[in-house]
Protein backbone atom coordinates (compact mmCIF):
# COMPACT_ATOMS: atom_id res chain seq x y z
CA UNK A 1 0.00 0.00 0.00
CA UNK A 2 1.32 3.16 -0.88
CA UNK A 3 -0.52 6.54 0.45
CA UNK A 4 -4.10 5.64 0.02
CA UNK A 5 -3.60 2.96 -3.18
CA UNK A 6 -3.53 -0.50 -2.45
CA UNK A 7 -1.18 -2.21 -5.28
CA UNK A 8 -1.71 -6.55 -6.30
CA UNK A 9 2.06 -7.77 -7.09
CA UNK A 10 0.86 -8.85 -10.42
CA UNK A 11 0.58 -4.98 -10.91
CA UNK A 12 4.11 -4.35 -10.49
CA UNK A 13 6.56 -5.15 -13.41
CA UNK A 14 10.17 -5.09 -11.51
CA UNK A 15 12.58 -3.26 -9.27
CA UNK A 16 15.75 -1.28 -8.91
CA UNK A 17 17.94 0.49 -6.74
CA UNK A 18 18.66 4.08 -7.53
CA UNK A 19 21.01 7.09 -5.77
CA UNK A 20 19.25 10.46 -6.52
CA UNK A 21 20.75 13.79 -4.33
CA UNK A 22 22.50 11.41 -2.11
CA UNK A 23 19.46 9.38 -1.11
CA UNK A 24 19.12 5.77 -1.38
CA UNK A 25 15.66 5.41 -3.04
CA UNK A 26 13.62 2.00 -3.92
CA UNK A 27 12.08 2.23 -7.34
CA UNK A 28 9.45 0.14 -8.14
CA UNK A 29 7.89 0.10 -11.96
CA UNK A 30 4.27 -0.87 -12.57
CA UNK A 31 2.23 -2.69 -15.44
CA UNK A 32 0.04 0.33 -15.64
CA UNK A 33 1.47 3.88 -17.28
CA UNK A 34 -0.10 5.57 -14.40
CA UNK A 35 1.86 6.06 -11.99
CA UNK A 36 4.45 3.99 -14.16
CA UNK A 37 6.93 3.86 -10.95
CA UNK A 38 6.65 3.86 -7.02
CA UNK A 39 9.26 5.60 -5.54
CA UNK A 40 10.40 5.14 -1.96
CA UNK A 41 12.89 6.66 0.40
CA UNK A 42 15.12 3.59 1.87
CA UNK A 43 15.93 5.61 5.16
CA UNK A 44 17.76 3.19 7.51
CA UNK A 45 16.17 0.11 5.24
CA UNK A 46 19.34 -2.08 3.86
CA UNK A 47 19.22 -2.61 0.19
CA UNK A 48 20.11 -5.89 0.43
CA UNK A 49 17.05 -6.52 3.08
CA UNK A 50 14.69 -5.21 0.52
CA UNK A 51 15.81 -7.02 -2.48
CA UNK A 52 15.66 -10.37 -0.02
CA UNK A 53 11.98 -9.63 0.02
CA UNK A 54 11.25 -8.77 -3.25
CA UNK A 55 12.82 -11.54 -5.45
CA UNK A 56 10.41 -13.91 -4.71
CA UNK A 57 7.77 -11.15 -6.45
CA UNK A 58 9.40 -9.15 -8.69
CA UNK A 59 12.26 -9.19 -10.89
CA UNK A 60 15.63 -7.61 -9.92
CA UNK A 61 17.18 -5.39 -12.26
CA UNK A 62 21.06 -3.98 -11.95
CA UNK A 63 20.66 -1.76 -14.81
CA UNK A 64 17.64 0.13 -16.11
CA UNK A 65 18.43 2.41 -19.32
CA UNK A 66 18.59 6.24 -18.60
CA UNK A 67 14.95 7.74 -20.30
CA UNK A 68 15.14 10.75 -22.66
CA UNK A 69 13.95 13.29 -19.70
CA UNK A 70 16.63 11.63 -17.27
CA UNK A 71 19.42 12.18 -19.90
CA UNK A 72 18.36 15.70 -20.57
CA UNK A 73 18.42 16.24 -16.49
CA UNK A 74 21.74 15.12 -16.21
CA UNK A 75 23.31 17.11 -19.08
CA UNK A 76 20.96 20.24 -17.75
CA UNK A 77 22.77 19.76 -14.25
CA UNK A 78 25.92 18.96 -15.06
CA UNK A 79 26.36 22.44 -17.79
CA UNK A 80 23.80 24.53 -15.53
CA UNK A 81 24.55 24.11 -12.33
CA UNK A 82 22.18 26.34 -9.84
CA UNK A 83 24.64 26.13 -7.30
CA UNK A 84 27.60 28.69 -7.74
CA UNK A 85 30.95 27.72 -6.11
CA UNK A 86 32.71 30.40 -4.18
CA UNK A 87 35.16 31.76 -5.97
CA UNK A 88 38.99 32.31 -4.01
Amino acid sequence: MVEDHFFLWKELYDFYFKTANGIPTLHIRTEAFFPGEIIIALGDMSEKHLEQALLPYLPYREYVKPTFMEKGADWLTANFPLEHKAEK
